[in-house]
C-alpha cells in the first residue's frame, strides 16, 4: 500500500474509533440507555423458571443436555446456562427467540408450552 493510502486508512479508523467512544458515552450516560440495561429482578425469575422448564422436560424425554444441545445447534455450554437461567454468575439469561424456538422444536413443544405463564413486565419506566 502507498504511504498517502495508508495514512487515509489509519485516519478513517481514528475517526471511527472516536465516533464509536462518544456514541457509547453518551449512551451511559442516559438513564435507562442500551449500554446501561441489563435484565434483572423479573426477568431473572423469568429466566430460571424458563430454564427449568427446560430441564423438566429434557428429563421427562430422557435427553442428555448435549443431545438437545446440538440438536437445537447450540454448544452444550450455551445450554447449560439457558437451563441454569444465568448467562454468567448474577447475570439472568437472555436467550434469542431463535434459540428458544430451536429448543423447543427439539424437546417436541410450542413457545406456548415452553414460556412459563406470567411475562415480566419488561417496558422501560413501566408505562
Amino acid at each position: 500500500m502507498a504511504p498517502a493510502s495508508v495514512l487515509a486508512r489509519a485516519t478513517a479508523q481514528a475517526e471511527l474509533c472516536h465516533i464509536w467512544e462518544a456514541t457509547y458515552e453518551a449512551s451511559r450516560a442516559q438513564p435507562g440507555s442500551v449500554a446501561k440495561k441489563r435484565p434483572s429482578g423479573e426477568w431473572a425469575d423469568y429466566a430460571r423458571a424458563l430454564g427449568a422448564n427446560i430441564q423438566r422436560r429434557r428429563v421427562d424425554l430422557g435427553l442428555s443436555q448435549e443431545q438437545v444441545a446440538y440438536a437445537a445447534g447450540l454448544s452444550r455450554y450455551t445450554f447449560q446456562k439457558f437451563e441454569k437461567g444465568e448467562s454468567m454468575p448474577g447475570a439472568p439469561a437472555n436467550p434469542s427467540l431463535r434459540n428458544i424456538m430451536a429448543i423447543c422444536q427439539v424437546l417436541g413443544l410450542t413457545l406456548d408450552e415452553l414460556v412459563p405463564k406470567g411475562w415480566p413486565d419488561l417496558r422501560v419506566g413501566r408505562v
